[in-house]
């Protein structure tokens, strides 16, 4: 058999038995060794002391092997290692201390084992970790103070496990975390129907939270409060009936918000007044019947709203005001009628310099009839501030005559 050390052209050494039969680490696994790829092996245990001799080895892969236990002392002498990829295995234990060794890694992954819960200690000695993946395990249970050792993680992935119970003070040490992915499990329990105040502890520092197909039904008003900092929030996809006002407070730096793939029938007015940043927000894929003005109140940023696919059959006159910097708006796909005047402030799109900011307006996919109250749109689009996308010709009712030029909407 050839050696499967071999030389890259930048001179790392790459040490690669993929898909060999392996149902142990090699013992010839040469000290200079910089990656070494081991995935698709029958790897089921690893013998403490087994990489002792690999000093300068930054890369490591066991991934699709049939490891089930990480113990003590198996990553001793990997000093320098900065990626472990453990993905596809059968692990449902990890001893306290067993990452003890790994005093440079980066980052971990551990997607698709069978973990059922973090304990204090299991991460124990991973000081400079940057990344950490545990999506589709099955933990429920991560006991408070599991991530005190993660002082330097930025990016943690909880994603797809069945029920994750989040508790007071689970995420303190995790003091300058960037993104934290929680998604829920498709066919596993609600991990959490109700998010509540300090359940997001800890995470002043966090930018990006994900937080889709968790079953969640309520959000009391601050519980977003010390998320000062967070930039994207995605709640689709979760069982929201209403959006009230006071929920979003505290998420003043948001510029992109997911609702979407929920059951909202309900906006209240200033829902979201604390949005004054957000850019993107997208309620598609809900039950809305209506939509008025003072449901976009505070959104004074906000270039994309996405509407489509509920169940709208009015829009009422002012509906979309208070979006001084709207650019996009879709209501496609619901039960529209018609589209009346007066539903933008048409003083609000002009620039300084008195040109007019175009606003795109989709209406396609709507039952549309063209009884002359649409006929404002064309005059409109002469003055250059509103361009009106529809994939079909409104149907006419009683002006047949009706003649609509340079829009992208005639009958």
């Amino acid at each position: 058999m050839l050696c499967a050390v071999c030389h890259h052209a930048l001179g790392t050494k790459v040490y690669d038995h993929t898909h060999d039969s392996l149902y142990e680490v090699p013992n010839d696994i040469p000290a200079d060794t910089e990656k070494i790829y081991l995935d698709g092996n029958t790897v089921s245990d690893i013998e403490p002391g087994a990489f002792s001799h690999l000093h300068v080895c930054q890369y490591l892969s066991l991934k699709s092997n049939r490891l089930t236990e990480l113990k003590v002392g198996i990553w001793d002498g990997l000093d320098s290692l900065t990626d472990l990829f453990l993905s596809s295995n059968s692990i449902t234990e990890i001893q306290p201390g067993s990452f003890a060794a790994l005093s440079s890694c980066k980052t971990i992954d551990l997607n698709d084992n069978k973990l059922t819960e973090i304990r204090r200690g299991t991460l124990e000695g991973l000081n400079a970790l940057e990344k950490l993946m545990l999506k589709y395990n099955g933990i429920s249970v991560i006991e408070p103070g599991s991530f005190l050792p993660l002082t330097s993680c930025q990016e943690l992935d909880l994603s797809f496990n069945p029920s994750i119970t989040i508790e007071e003070d689970i995420w303190e040490g995790l003091d300058g975390i960037h993104s934290l992915q929680v998604h829920g499990h498709p066919m596993g329990e609600e991990c959490f129907p109700e998010i509540k105040i300090d359940m997001w502890k800890h995470l002043d520092t966090l930018e990006n939270l994900h937080l889709r197909l968790n079953g969640v039904t309520e959000i009391q008003p601050g519980s977003f409060g010390n998320l000062a900092l967070c930039r994207f929030l995605d709640l689709g996809e979760n069982k929201l009936t209403e959006i009230r006002r006071g929920m979003f407070e505290g998420l003043e730096s948001v510029e992109d918000l997911r609702l979407n793939y929920n059951d909202i029938r309900i906006i209240e007015a200033n829902s979201f007044c604390a949005l004054w940043r957000c850019k993107k927000l997208d309620v598609s894929h809900n039950v809305l019947t209506q939509v008025r003005g003072d449901m976009w109140k505070g959104l004074d940023c906000l270039k994309e709203l996405r509407l489509q696919f509920n169940s709208i059959t009015e829009i009422q006159p002012g509906g979309f005001y208070h979006l001084p910097k709207i650019e996009f708006i879709t209501v496609h796909a619901s039960e529209l009628l018609t589209v009346e005047e007066d539903l933008f402030d048409c003083n609000e799109y002009l620039e300084s310099d008195g040109h007019p900011v175009r606003v795109q307006l989709n209406v396609g996919g709507n039952p549309l009839h063209c009884d002359r109250r649409m006929c404002w749109i064309q005059q409109a689009n002469e003055e250059g501030w509103l361009i009106m996308d529809s994939y079909q010709a409104p149907e006419c009712v009683n002006y047949p005559q009706v003649v609509w030029e340079d829009v992208n909407l005639g009958c």
